[in-house]
């Protein structure tokens, strides 16, 4: 089963109590360890099954007793667009998911469009993925650096960076050591030491757009190989089969 920690309980109910539940768990930040090692002791939970690596190993510490299993998060890429080439595309730099400002501020740098104004999000499913095909750069940055009073040091990889790269936008930010694990390089272009100079970064990269048209194509490839939800459950399916479990 799918679930939360801020929501364990509510996620499993009634099927704690009649089947073996085993949590496929995302977002378990350090402010949920103590109640997620009660709850699987409580339900004597034998297998489980983390998006994070860091956060699975901490729990593996704390329930040793749990099979466990890191399986990164990934997309279903029929739903994200090939898009323009860079120099074809009409948004410079489009934001999207939660805000980037804590950490970039407001860069200045025309064509820069943010889905959340307001309170509300500008566009509709399927207006967001034609946005994102036509968007040169995007900021991918992790909970870590964007609110490390949640994230306490713990850095992830999720879905937005896979949603960058099967788009084709060039990525800006910061790769969490799990995408480049997977990848074999990292896909991100790393934002400057000097944030007092990141307009100037952003302008660097838009005047040579088409420097980048290779890195994109190698992205989207790679997120095709190793970034969608077909391939990596059959990786899950093995596991599972190999420690003793019936998988119909």
């Amino acid at each position: 089963m799918f679930v939360e920690p801020v929501s364990i309980t509510f996620d499993t109910f009634p099927y704690y109590a009649t089947h073996e539940v085993i949590p496929f768990i995302w977002d378990c930040w350090p402010c949920y360890y103590v109640k997620m090692e009660a709850w699987f002791n409580r339900h004597k939970i034998r297998t489980a099954i983390f998006t994070s690596r860091m956060e699975m190993d901490e729990m593996q510490i704390r329930c040793p007793q749990v099979k466990m299993l890191w399986c990164p998060e990934a997309v279903d890429a029929s739903l994200y667009k090939k898009g323009k080439l860079l120099k074809d595309r009409n948004i410079n730099l489009l934001e999207f998911g939660r805000s980037n400002e804590r950490v970039l501020g407001k860069p200045t740098i025309g064509n820069h469009v943010c889905t959340y104004v307001d309170g509300k999000f500008i566009y509709s499913n399927e207006e967001l993925f034609d946005a994102m095909g036509d968007a040169r750069i995007t900021v991918c940055l992790p909970k870590s650096m964007t609110h490390p009073d949640v994230a306490r040091g713990i850095e992830t990889l999720t879905q937005r960076y896979w949603e960058a790269m099967l788009s084709r936008m060039v990525i800006v930010g910061h790769a969490p050591k799990e995408l480049i694990d997977i990848c074999g390089y990292n896909p991100v272009l790393e934002l400057p030491d000097d944030m007092e100079q990141i307009n100037s970064f952003f302008l660097d990269i838009l005047n040579n757009i088409e420097d980048y048209q290779e890195l994109v194509d190698k992205n989207r490839q790679t997120a095709l190989e190793k970034g969608i939800w077909s391939i990596r459950m059959k990786d899950v399916v093995k596991w599972l089969d190999n420690i003793g479990y019936t998988i119909k």
